[in-house]
């Protein structure tokens, strides 16, 4: 199972959007791609996703090219100005709209279970943002993987918040699974602190 884009690229009006990129992302392990928080990275996680037609290159969700296809088998968590959630809304509204996204119960007992079981009932009535970001990250990620279908997962620059990278990459690490791909794109230091081998770089082709 691996989710793979090969020399992918998106034209903008002025200038690229996304300079050529390549990535091989297997199942079992966290593959991270680097890049700066801004168009390249937002362009090639919606690319990865199936949700932006791509001026060259091609992605491959297990030698499938078609986008219908990944927009069934791959979600993006927690991308900058897209799928984020807005900071404002309460704690127990996100994970409600999550749930329900997800095609899981979500009434307010549901909500409740969810937060319990992970040790964050006492948050249920706090705002999104004031909840700890590795604690999101974490419950994003989880809730997306929860939906039918969903294989892969692109969580987009969860270093956004600074803090230690351990508080997101814990949670992230416990969902590592041989059915389940993992793409993280995150900064350069980012990158070098996680220390994977698996690690590519937004502008660059194999």
């Amino acid at each position: 199972m691996a989710l793979v884009a090969k020399e992918i690229g998106l034209d903008g009006l002025h200038e690229p959007l996304l300079m050529p990129t390549s990535m091989i992302a297997e199942a079992g392990q966290i593959t991270v791609v680097e890049g700066e928080i801004g168009p390249g990275s937002t362009t090639f996680a919606l690319a990865l996703a199936g949700r932006v037609k791509l001026s060259r290159g091609e992605v491959a969700w297990n030698r499938d090219t078609d986008p219908a296809l990944r927009r069934r088998k791959v979600a993006v968590v927690n991308l900058p100005d897209v799928t984020e959630p807005d900071g404002g809304l309460h704690v127990r509204t996100v994970i409600g709209h999550e749930l329900a996204l997800a095609g899981q119960p979500s009434r307010r007992r549901d909500i409740a279970r969810f937060l319990t079981e992970r040790g964050a009932a006492d948050l249920v009535k706090s705002r999104w943002e004031q909840a700890p970001h590795g604690s999101r990250t974490g419950w994003l990620a989880e809730l997306a993987f929860m939906e039918d279908g969903v294989e892969a997962i692109v969580v987009t620059h969860p270093d956004r918040w600074g803090g230690d990278v351990e508080e997101w990459a814990v949670p992230l690490g416990e969902l590592i699974a041989e059915d389940r791909v993992i793409v993280i794109v995150c900064t350069p230091s980012t990158a070098r602190i996680l220390g994977l081998e698996d690690t590519y770089h937004i502008g660059v082709s194999l």
